[in-house]
């Protein structure tokens, strides 16, 4: 059983497909380099001992079948590849979809978004600054990038400015604000509230403590895409001392999407992926400072192929004592 403050995060990969190397790296952009990389999309089982299953993140649609047309462009180049989906995976594991309890995103685009219509019993959990993609979503929109919710859906907007947690509902394609009891609560986590204080981690200041016993915290890691997350998951040691620190595992979705842009950090990411490329790269910044520093943290980003090369585990063993090897490796490096 897993002990209380901790989850057991697993992952999984449901499909691959080809990513330019000028959608990466600033200076392959700048040089007109014509390569690329076929990476893994990781989706992530995130198990808390009481509270049930939640998903983050979904990866490709099978088959790639299912996305909005305004896609269509952008799927013939990047070729998505999906035989098996996270429904599949999870069934393979003996998992229904139906057990999952909510579905967390990094962000809402295609290579992340899955399909939810499986997910029958999840609540939809984004950042609040996704809300405004849903004015207006396909069909309704017949060139909008965004698939609406399959109608009924409880879909939670999370607020790091505030701390709420605001839900709603899909109604024949309309929100209708609800009561929120029967939501599971999310707390801010702030230096005056130091019980739900997660780690420090440098420049990233706006958190929220998802389950409220500091196993899971949700990051606003802004810059990629409108509502773009970040989890924090303490997998090893809850007991925390100085001498003997918690393993988390960092979930950083696209905040890059290859390993150099954060370890050692050396290549600046590029201007043609991200919304706000400012914002973006201040946002890296602040995970290679959290890579240097932090070595209980491991970082895990939404396509880091050296990960799949290197044999990170995947569903049915979970990430857990991956997690705890690899930083005992870091820690024993630095002395």
């Amino acid at each position: 059983m897993t002990p209380s403050g901790i989850v057991t995060v697993s992952a999984l990969i449901p499909g691959h497909f080809y990513l330019p190397h000028k959608d990466v790296f600033q200076d392959a952009l700048e040089s007109g380099a014509m390569s690329g990389d076929t990476v893994p999309t990781f989706a992530f089982l995130i198990e808390h001992p009481s509270l049930g299953k939640y998903m983050f993140d979904l990866g490709l649609r099978k088959h790639a079948e299912g996305y909005p047309p305004a896609w269509n462009e952008t799927l013939q180049e990047l070729k998505p590849d999906c035989n098996e989906d996270v429904c599949d995976i999870l069934l393979a594991n003996h998992i229904q979809p139906s057990e999952i309890k909510g579905v967390i995103f990094s962000h809402l685009h295609f290579d992340h978004t899955g399909d939810v219509q499986p997910f029958v019993s999840a609540e939809i959990i984004l950042g609040a600054e996704a809300r405004s993609l849903f004015d207006k979503p396909y069909p309704d929109d017949p060139e909008s990038l965004i698939l609406a919710w399959p109608l009924g859906r409880s879909i939670r907007y999370l607020d790091f400015f505030s701390g709420i947690s605001d839900s709603s509902k899909t109604n024949s394609g309309i929100r209708a604000e609800e009561d929120t009891s029967g939501s599971l609560p999310v707390h801010l986590s702030s230096s005056e509230n130091s019980k739900a204080s997660p780690p420090r981690l440098p420049g990233f200041d706006r958190v929220l403590d998802f389950f409220g016993d500091q196993s899971l915290y949700i990051i606003d890691a802004p810059g990629h895409f409108p509502g773009h997350l970040m989890v924090l998951a303490r997998v090893a040691n809850p007991m925390a001392s100085e001498l003997s620190p918690s393993i988390y595992v960092l979930l950083a979705g696209d905040c890059c999407h290859n390993r150099e842009c954060y370890s050692p950090g050396t290549r600046l990411v590029s201007q043609e992926n991200h919304d706000d490329i400012v914002v973006a790269r201040e946002t890296v910044s602040s995970l290679i400072r959290t890579a240097k520093e932090m070595p209980n943290v491991i970082v895990v980003l939404a396509h880091e192929k050296e990960l799949e090369e290197e044999g990170m585990p995947l569903l049915p063993t979970s990430l857990n004592d991956w997690a705890a090897r690899r930083s005992a490796e870091r820690l024993s490096e630095e002395k």
